[in-house]
């Protein structure tokens, strides 16, 4: 058994990617190790629960793109699969909780995280909680607990000010990055309360585009695969109305006029 969660972590991880290697869910680290094995000479298979990889975050029109690379690159991407049994012959398979699993002994509110408002005070309001264990009463987005590092860090640089005196909530959008093979991706938002619509620009073939999720005419997330140019108009377009201008994909997302 294996933790993903320091780079010594992965530096350990790296001699075990050889011969047949079993990846258990689809999600982002899932995908990296998958694609890290195979461009080791792994022989990869990846289980996943869902129909397909990402959908949570990606939705239908947009997870099919990494379920295709992977497969582009020889990925056994088995999905709507579930582990019936794990089976370590020869040997004691187990899985105890990391200690950043286990419920805090202080007493204060939990519920998928450290429950914290705004501003990243838990229920004790001598605690304060950010990164992977909180999860934040976000002004715009609601309930969400983001396990990323650029979250812990502005987070944490957050709830310092807060200590400080500052009075102000935690509204920053959530950001990730993932790179697999010749393909990287940035996203910026949250699509947790669903989605009515994603307007698409460029070209899914050769997986350079930009994409923008919108819900009740407003835009709740971004991302591009492979378009370096483009984070900034879409971090600048996530959380603003979604106008004709920016579905019309004849005009460059940089060039679209924005509106408040």
């Amino acid at each position: 058994m294996r933790y993903l969660r320091t780079m010594d972590d992965a530096t350990a991880l790296r001699a075990d990617l050889s011969g047949s290697i079993l990846v258990v869910g689809a999600g982002w680290i899932g995908l990296e190790v998958a694609a890290a094995a195979r461009e080791a000479g792994a022989a990869v298979t990846v289980v996943e629960s869902a129909p397909l990889p990402l959908g949570a975050v990606l939705g239908p029109e947009l997870a099919t793109v990494f379920a295709d690379l992977h497969r582009e690159h020889g990925v056994d991407l088995r999905l709507a699969t579930s582990l019936a049994s794990v089976d370590h012959t020869g040997g004691r398979t187990t899985s105890p909780p990391h200690p950043s699993d286990r419920t805090p002994a202080g007493g204060w509110a939990t519920d998928n995280g450290v429950l914290v408002n705004s501003r990243l005070r838990a229920s004790d309001p001598h605690v304060f909680a950010a990164g992977d264990v909180a999860r934040q009463d976000h002004p715009l987005l609601g309930p969400i607990r983001v396990e990323h590092w650029d979250t812990a860090i502005h987070q944490g640089r957050h709830a310092a000010r807060v200590m400080l005196g500052e009075d102000a909530a935690y509204d920053r959008q959530p950001y990730f990055f993932t790179d697999q093979y010749d393909l990287g991706m940035e996203y910026v938002g949250h699509t947790g309360r669903g989605y009515d619509e994603v307007v698409v620009r460029g070209d899914r073939a050769s997986r350079v585009l930009t994409a923008l999720w919108v819900k009740d005419s407003r835009v709740v997330a971004g991302m591009h695969l492979n378009d370096w140019d483009a984070i900034d108009p879409i971090r600048t377009w996530v959380g603003r109305p979604a106008t004709p201008q920016l579905r019309d994909t004849s005009i460059a997302l940089a060039d679209v006029p924005l509106v408040d």
